[in-house]
């Protein structure tokens, strides 16, 4: 910065710690012109006073005459340090009331110079206005605070003592209705213009996108007038004989040689030339140009009519966007099963928003939790179906692992997933997974139910149930069955086997016996192995007998015995 300036700055040398802050801040004067939401952040140039601050260094009576700000912007003057500085203001909207009240007070003044008040050199007493019916306004700023001015509000003041103190200009989107008008008053007081107002247009709507979405529109009703306008001048100009016309890029001409001879406003939509001087007149003036015949005359323009209207469009989608994407928004949250918008459908919408610098809404707020909620259910749905998450076996049911959800939990889960704002295409596979499980079920209560159910059916059936990795009470109790057939086909076998049938091996079916879930088959079987048991006790009981006897039994008298005790077993 050339001059400096009371706040850091970022190019400021030697910033102390917690300077970067103040730096950054919106409230920095040096920030405050050019955030987001400022008009003047469209254009290049650094214009001093309205871009860049100026200082001011006050001293006791010290003062400022009554003015109002270029092209009628706001203004923000901070007070560093020091004596308070006295304001007197008068509404924007008395505005005219206040120039005619200064007109009478001082006639000689302004009829000599009729542009006075745009010199910042006349003081006038705030009673005197105050008597012609206009309202003025008094406060004092003292060091550390802000005083704002908005557009076309006149103000004056004093200083009371020693002080410093910092001023800028900023221009929000509510401003460009003030700015325009003001061209027409610069015009019609011959004032020249500081920038030109219909280029910073043009320039904003070439860009629409860039615009956040209250400029977007205030700068889309702007144009809209500018259009309008430019389009009835240049057909009046038709109908009045120019007929020659030159595209110009009046942007890459100095502001001095763009000037019109009449009224100083500084063109660019148009411009009047002649090839007899090398003055030029917006189009508003063309007769005042020279003395030929206007169909010697040139046109100048810096768009075609079939091209302002393109800009235009543009501009109106821009500012539009916003209202297009809630229509959205609100249908996708409205939205029935059937009708629901895809994840991915909702995630662009959300991105729509965030390219596009939409302001924070309920909407936004809304979409933003729903995709959060779907991205969880999407990764819960995952996991569910996915065949890695499942670690249980046959072995592991019966050491009673716990699987992580129940039946409830994906039921709940599903439900959940069919209220989602949006559709998530795991939802297919969380529905195929519960309607597996209801037919497992049934299949299950089939098998349970059965008298003689099939060994591998049940095998199968405890597989399949293991495989959901869901806690299902059916898995308990047909594990317990296929024990159950285990152990009878088990003891069937061996008994069909007499030379297998031993007094240890029927001990050991009846200790596993004890252990099975009770059933009248198992019951019915356990018993005919503890009287097997006794019997071949009693024959064990009696072969020892018979093989310690003095004397020894004859042989026919053992193969007798054995033949005995093979009928019984």
């Amino acid at each position: 910065m050339e001059h400096g300036s009371g706040f850091p700055t970022k190019s400021s040398k030697n910033l102390m710690l917690g300077d970067e802050e103040y730096a950054n801040s919106g409230w920095n004067l040096n920030v405050l012109p050019v955030l987001e939401g400022s008009v003047l952040c469209h254009i290049n140039a650094d214009i001093s006073g309205m871009k860049v601050p100026w200082m001011y260094v006050g001293m006791c009576f010290a003062t400022f005459c009554w003015h109002n700000e270029d092209h009628w912007s706001y203004s923000i003057n901070y007070l560093h340090w020091g004596e308070p500085k006295t304001w007197y203001g008068v509404p924007g909207s008395k505005a005219a009331l206040f120039e005619q009240a200064m007109g009478a007070a001082a006639p000689e003044l302004f009829d000599a110079q009729p542009d006075l008040l745009h010199q910042l050199v006349t003081i006038m007493n705030p009673n005197i206005l105050m008597k012609a019916g206009v309202p003025v306004y008094r406060t004092n700023q003292c060091a550390g605070e802000f005083v704002v001015t908005f557009p076309r509000a006149y103000h004056a003041g004093f200083n009371q003592g020693y002080n410093f103190a910092e001023a800028v200009n900023f221009c929000p989107s509510d401003w460009l209705s003030f700015g325009r008008i003001c061209i027409d008053h610069y015009s019609h007081h011959h004032r020249f213009c500081v920038f030109s107002h219909d280029e910073l247009i043009c320039k904003m709507a070439s860009d629409p996108d860039s615009l956040d979405l209250h400029l977007a529109a205030a700068t889309y009703q702007d144009m809209l007038c500018m259009v309008e306008t430019e389009m009835k001048l240049r057909k009046s100009l038709m109908e009045q004989g120019i007929v020659a016309a030159e595209r110009e890029a009046f942007e890459l001409l100095p502001d001095d040689e763009r000037q019109c001879d009449k009224c100083k406003t500084t063109c660019f939509l148009s411009a009047v030339t002649c090839s007899c001087t090398t003055k030029l007149v917006c189009i508003k003036h063309a007769q005042c140009l020279c003395q030929c015949d206007l169909s010697k005359h040139c046109l100048r323009f810096r768009y075609t009519l079939d091209e302002l209207p393109v800009m235009l469009h543009r501009l109106k989608c821009r500012a539009e966007s916003f209202d297009n994407w809630t229509i959205k928004a609100k249908q996708c949250l409205d939205a029935v099963p059937g009708s629901k918008m895809d994840f991915y459908e909702l995630k662009d919408l959300i991105k729509e928003a965030e390219e596009k610098r939409f302001p924070e809404s309920d909407f936004l707020k809304k979409l933003v939790i729903a995709l959060h909620e779907a991205e969880k259910c999407a990764s819960v749905a995952q996991q569910l179906v996915s065949k890695k998450v499942c670690t249980r076996n046959r072995k592991s049911v019966e050491g009673k692992f716990a699987a992580r959800v129940t039946l409830e939990d994906l039921e709940q889960f599903s439900n959940q997933v069919d209220k989602l704002t949006c559709e998530i295409h795991e939802a297919n596979h969380v529905k195929e997974l519960l309607k597996n499980v209801k037919q497992f079920q049934e299949q299950s209560s089939d098998a349970i139910s059965d008298v003689s159910p099939n060994r591998k059916h049940l095998e199968k059936l405890v597989d399949t149930g293991i495989s959901f990795n869901i806690d299902l009470p059916e898995i308990q109790s047909l594990t317990q069955k296929l024990q159950q057939v285990i152990w009878l086909d088990e003891v069937k076998t061996t008994l069909s086997e007499p030379n297998r049938v031993t007094t240890d091996v029927l001990k050991a079916f009846l200790e596993s016996g004890i252990n099975l879930p009770s059933h009248t088959f198992i019951e019915s079987k356990m018993s005919e192995l503890l009287d097997l048991q006794g019997q071949v006790e009693r024959w064990e009981e009696k072969a020892k007998i018979c093989l310690l006897a003095k004397p020894h039994h004859e042989m026919s008298t053992l193969e007798i015995g054995r033949a005995s005790c093979r009928e019984r077993v």
